[in-house]
């Protein structure tokens, strides 16, 4: 972790100095306005689950029921893990794994934010920011639900629906799967600011290589790592959703009729 730490301020350090004088005024100036955005979007996303609407809370409790339904497959999908042979299955492990890990998302965030400020890109810039305000705010949820609920781990052989309650203790922290928190809020920024379909498949199908290598180890149950993907799939878009409303662009869908039934509108 402390080489990690020292190439992320390596690389913000050759941003800053690689302006001239005249120009480190500006990057500073660049540097606190994003800081300032960054803490609006981070107070929007925690007043967000108490301002939505009918439609916000219909579509919220719609998947909470899923990952509920989901726990069914708990069992089944463990021992289907379990069976699996090594070989391939400990290789899309390792990818899946490292793909989850907080040094990804420091370096893919200080790697894109540097080059940003070097480059005067405004857009490759706000992605950085929005992968490390991503990783924070999902794994702060993450964290205060799994030592909220405290769901047994499925190695402590007590059941998918053995939950002990407030606790500390890392093997009843298994709801949700932290790395999957991770890895799908990473994917779900990257892939909305490509927006590129092979690209989008791309950091999903890694993210889902998480999700594939906690069942795998062991460590998570199916239900466990569903919940993790849909909460950092949720926060990773939020962001970038009020990222660019703060920019004035518009985010989201609808559906609307025409000539053939309706049509559904995307807009990144």
């Amino acid at each position: 972790m402390e080489i990690v730490r020292r190439l992320v301020v390596a690389i913000l350090l050759l941003a800053f100095f690689h302006a001239c004088p005249a120009q480190a005024g500006k990057l500073a100036a660049t540097i606190g306005h994003d800081s300032n955005d960054a803490v609006k979007v981070a107070w929007r996303m925690i007043r967000a689950p108490f301002r939505g609407d009918t439609e916000d809370y219909f579509i919220a409790g719609g998947l909470i029921a899923a990952v509920a339904v989901s726990s069914a497959m708990d069992r089944s999908m463990r021992k289907e893990m379990k069976d699996r042979p090594e070989g391939w299955a400990v290789s899309i492990s390792d990818i899946g794994y490292n793909f989850s890990l907080t040094r990804t998302t420091y370096i893919a965030s200080a790697s894109l934010y540097g080059l940003g400020l070097i480059s005067d890109n405004e857009n490759v810039r706000r992605t950085g920011l929005e992968v490390s305000e991503s990783f924070l705010l999902a794994s702060i949820g993450s964290q205060i639900l799994k030592h909220s609920l405290g769901r047994n781990r499925p190695h402590l052989e007590n059941g998918p629906y053995h939950f002990s309650g407030p606790n500390l203790k890392d093997e009843k922290q298994s709801f949700p799967s932290g790395n999957t928190v991770t890895a799908f809020s990473l994917a779900a920024v990257l892939s909305a600011e490509a927006k590129s379909v092979p690209v989008s498949v791309l950091f999903y199908s890694l993210a889902g290589a998480t999700a594939f290598q906690r069942m795998h180890r062991d460590r998570h149950w199916f239900s466990d790592t569903l919940g993790g993907a849909m909460l950092g799939t949720a926060v990773g878009l939020g962001v970038v959703h009020y990222h660019r409303q703060l920019l004035g662009k518009t985010t989201g869908f609808s559906v609307s009729p025409d000539k053939n039934g309706c049509r559904l509108n995307i807009e990144w």
